[in-house]
């Protein structure tokens, strides 16, 4: 097989104006991922700064994975460069898929287990059991995208239309397959993480409200909450047009079948996915370390105002009881979690080192 490429009438004005962006996610995204990796690996391991860690280090590795190959595919002309060995077109076409399938789920047990926290405020996480199914589902994500592909059911083809290597089966059964595998594990995971951020915004929205509120309701944990939520909002927004043009796609597949003419010619032939996909996957990854950046300074001065206000001496330590005027009392699962997500800023992180 062959992957030089086509004829082909896309727009070379267009591809120069994605270039600068990808740039700009490259320079901005990486080194933005790097200083949140290395601040949240000096944090107690609490769930969320777990997630929170794992989250930067696949955007630091998605980042440069995603953008070099795509720069020089678009300055070029959309010829295929280092896409025309198979042995590379291969290894970047799985590197690509795990990646996004594991930035979609990682995401998801972020928004997931934040939703848990604020309805079961007294209920204890199991920690122990979140990272096997993480694990468990990370493996399975790996045997996936390399078994079949070693196997010879899947194969992987640069093509001029999404200008990056993508998977295919090599039957009629094997890539209808690989299709529901990539809109499920893609597009369709936009729909509960959309119900569980809502959850989560009213949640915290009628815990503000109320007069008598929890100690849990604490400044740290709505703080560390509403990160988590930008986080979700950023995902969902730039993830909306992959789960449309998804939804655009599989209809036209079943209506007309191989010979789609929606995407078959023009705008959407050469740049529903390269703008839906890739392209969204560095702005998240971009995105996010800058999210943190921007909350880390509210999140020191909330936490020590919070700490003082209660009682409790503020130091590197977690406080092992919620002290009041009036009272001390044991602290609760959700203050241990508020406590241990208590951030000083990656950049302070950097000074102290």
């Amino acid at each position: 097989m062959s992957n030089s490429t086509p004829e082909h009438d896309f727009y070379p004005t267009a591809d120069y104006c994605l270039v600068p962006i990808y740039c700009i996610c490259l320079f901005v995204g990486l080194p933005g991922n790097l200083l949140a990796l290395r601040y949240f690996s000096k944090q107690p391991p609490a769930l969320a700064i777990v997630l929170f860690a794992l989250t930067a280090a696949l955007d630091a590795f998605s980042i440069p994975v995603i953008c070099i190959p795509t720069i020089f595919t678009l300055v070029n002309g959309r010829n295929p460069g280092w896409y025309s060995n198979m042995t590379a077109c291969t290894v970047f076409g799985v590197l690509y898929n795990w990646i996004s399938i594991i930035s979609v789920f990682l995401l998801a047990v972020l928004s997931f287990s934040r939703t848990h926290l604020l309805l079961f405020p007294v209920r204890k996480q199991d920690k122990g059991r979140t990272y096997q199914f993480m694990t468990l589902y990370v493996t399975m994500v790996t045997l996936h995208e390399t078994v079949f592909t070693i196997a010879g059911k899947l194969n992987f083809k640069y093509t001029v239309d999404e200008g990056y290597c993508w998977d295919g089966g090599v039957t009629k059964p094997w890539s209808i397959y690989d299709d529901v595998i990539d809109m499920t594990l893609l597009a369709v995971p936009i729909i509960p993480v959309s119900i569980s951020c809502f959850i989560t915004c009213y949640t915290i929205n009628r815990s503000a409200s109320r007069s008598n509120k929890k100690v849990a309701d604490s400044p740290v944990k709505r703080n560390a909450t509403i990160t988590i939520v930008l986080y979700t909002l950023v995902y969902l927004f730039f993830s909306l047009p992959n789960f449309l043009n998804y939804v655009a796609w599989a209809q036209a597949k079943i209506r007309f079948g191989t010979s789609n003419p929606i995407y078959g010619t023009g705008f959407m032939k050469y740049y529903s996915w390269l703008l839906t996909d890739t392209l969204m996957i560095v702005l998240i990854s971009t995105i996010n370390p800058l999210i943190l950046l921007a909350r880390t300074r509210r999140y020191q001065l909330v936490s020590i105002r919070s700490d003082n206000e209660q009682g409790c001496k503020v130091d590197s330590q977690p406080c092992k009881t919620v002290c009041q005027p009036s009272k001390c009392r044991p602290q609760t699962q959700a203050e241990a979690e508020d406590q241990e997500y208590k951030l000083e800023g990656p950049l302070s992180a950097l000074r102290k080192s």
